[in-house]
Formats: structure tokens, sequence, C-alpha cells
């Protein structure tokens, strides 16, 4: 189960939008969202990392998410969630495809609705500060989408939920 480069592309497409479905449903629910303030407050797109050569991932990410607008333009922000494909395909001969795949999502939407909403800021700067709103992030996304994929994920997502060695990518 190598991918030829990118997670989101054929033949992948169906299992990232079914997890990215699992993920998001799951993140709304968890901060009571409605469906059409979804759509309108947390714009964002889904790209790999092989696009994005530039950014320097930190041991034990599964995906990064940018800022591509302007937090001051009229306009809310557009994200981005760059997702490691290969890093997340070695994780999921252990967790399963969909199980990786919708945690390092929900993880990344939490990461979304907190920055989009003010109860973080993108830009965190001591390491204090980013260590713990990670150990928040990972709690909610486990939180999150432990309704959506029942209990037969629930050992799988702790694992997920933990602090991360890196994996090689």
């Amino acid at each position: 189960m190598v991918p030829s480069h990118r997670l989101i592309d054929p033949p992948w497409h169906d299992e990232v939008a079914a997890a990215l479905d699992a993920a998001s449903h799951g993140v709304a629910a968890f901060y009571a969202i409605r469906p059409r303030e979804w759509a309108s407050r947390f714009r964002y797109d889904l790209a790999s990392a092989v696009d994005h050569p530039e950014l320097e991932f930190r041991p034990g990410t599964l995906a990064q998410i940018v800022q591509l607008e302007i937090a001051g333009s009229p306009h809310p922000p557009r994200w981005r969630i760059v997702l490691r494909d290969r890093v997340i395909v070695r994780l999921a001969r252990r967790h399963g495809l969909h199980t990786v795949l919708s945690y390092t999502l929900a993880h990344e939407l939490v990461h979304l609705v907190r920055f989009a909403s003010g109860l973080a800021p993108f830009d965190l700067g001591e390491e204090h500060s980013r260590s713990a709103e990670e150990a928040r992030v990972r709690r909610v996304a486990f939180d999150a989408l432990l309704p959506v994929l029942g209990a037969d994920a629930r050992e799988a997502l702790l694992a997920l939920a933990a602090p991360l060695e890196d994996v090689p990518g």
C-alpha cells in the first residue's frame, strides 16, 4: 500500500473523501457547528507534502495546516491541510488507512476551527504554548472522532492521539 505520490489523487481519492467526511462530521458535532457555518467560515482544501517541498514538518506530525490568505483581509482566511502521504501510509499498516486519515484530518480541522474562531493564535511562539495547544488538539480530535468511528477504533485513536515519534517519510 504505497501511494504513487499523493493521497489526494486516485486511487486514494474515495478513501480520503470518506475520512474527511468522518473527520468533519465529528469536529462539527464536537463544536456544534452548523453545516452552513462550516462551509462559510472554515474554508480549506487538501494538498500533499509532495506539492509543498518548502514546508518543514515537526517530528511526529502527519499533516500541517497553512494559512493561504492574510487574516486581516475582509474575507475569512482560507486554509490548506498538507498531508504527509508516506508517513500516513506507514502508520496505516498498523492502524488502518481510514482511521489514520480520519484522525489526521480531524486533528487539522480542530486546529482550523481553533485558529479561525480565535480560540488559539495561528502563530504560536513559545514552545510550551505549542505543546499545550497540541495536547489540547489531540484530545479534542480523539473525543470528536470516537463517536463517529466507534469503539472498535478506540485503541488506534488512543495511539494516534499520543505524541508520535517521527515516522520517516
